[in-house]
């Protein structure tokens, strides 16, 4: 969730250029203005989504070592920290730790940046273009271009994936392909590394009767597909 919205204040405002304000301090007394939820919030709902996923993941469907709970490296204690602060605090916590991030770009670099996993270095470059677009517009309180802003960040980190050499990318595709043999040998439901296998889950609950369907999820249905739109008097298919 964005830190506005979860600290119910703007990371950046009028009176933090205000140097008048030693002299008079009559501004902080008056009431603090809430922001109100927009497309910079959305935008960044989705930029820690992806900030989360390339300080966590190690590979398809592999959380980081240094993140599983038996893991007390003292080397991995900063990261872990800040990785605790930023995603699995309070909401009071997690606020001041991503207005922080944002009013900050030293401790971005220092949280977040600096502790991408191998796997996911190459969308180191996306995230300083995501970041900058988001403090960018926070600081400005506009919204203008910022879609495109941001569509361009993805755009440019595409082109780039698809430049880096042959047996960078084979590699990669590697790593698909060993995930995808273990999903299909673990069977539904299990979509982490390291989850317990199906047979294993089934029978850890001390069910007599060994049975795994009473341990799995439920398979949720795939709904039908929308029929199109017909406009009368077209002859053609209209829009969803």
């Amino acid at each position: 969730m964005s830190s506005e919205i979860l600290g119910k204040e703007h990371i950046f405002s009028d009176l933090d250029a205000n140097d008048d304000i030693l002299n008079d301090p009559t501004p902080l007394l008056q009431e603090k203005e809430v922001p109100v939820h927009n497309a910079v919030h959305d935008l960044e709902g989705f930029f820690w989504v992806l900030a989360w996923l390339c300080l966590s993941r190690d590979g398809p469907a592999r959380r980081r070592r240094e993140l599983l709970p038996d893991n007390t490296d003292p080397q991995q204690a900063s990261f872990r920290t800040a990785f605790a602060k930023t995603f699995e605090a309070g909401d009071d916590v997690l606020a001041l730790a991503k207005q922080r991030l944002f009013a900050m770009p030293r401790y971005f670099v220092e949280s977040i940046l600096q502790n991408i996993s191998k796997y996911c270095r190459p969308l180191d470059k996306l995230l300083r273009k995501f970041y900058s677009t988001l403090r960018d517009a926070h600081r400005s309180h506009s919204i203008e271009g910022l879609y495109d802003k941001v569509i361009s960040a993805f755009d440019d980190a595409e082109a780039t994936v698809a430049q880096m050499p042959r047996d960078f990318i084979d590699a990669y595709h590697a790593l698909e392909k060993v995930e995808e043999e273990r999903r299909f040998k673990d069977g539904d439901g299990h979509w982490d590394v390291h989850s317990p296998p199906t047979k294993c889950a089934a029978h850890s609950g001390g069910n007599a009767s060994g049975s795994s369907q009473q341990q799995r999820e439920p398979l949720s249905p795939t709904p039908a597909k929308r029929p199109k739109i017909v406009q009368s008097g077209s002859g053609s298919a209209g829009r969803m």
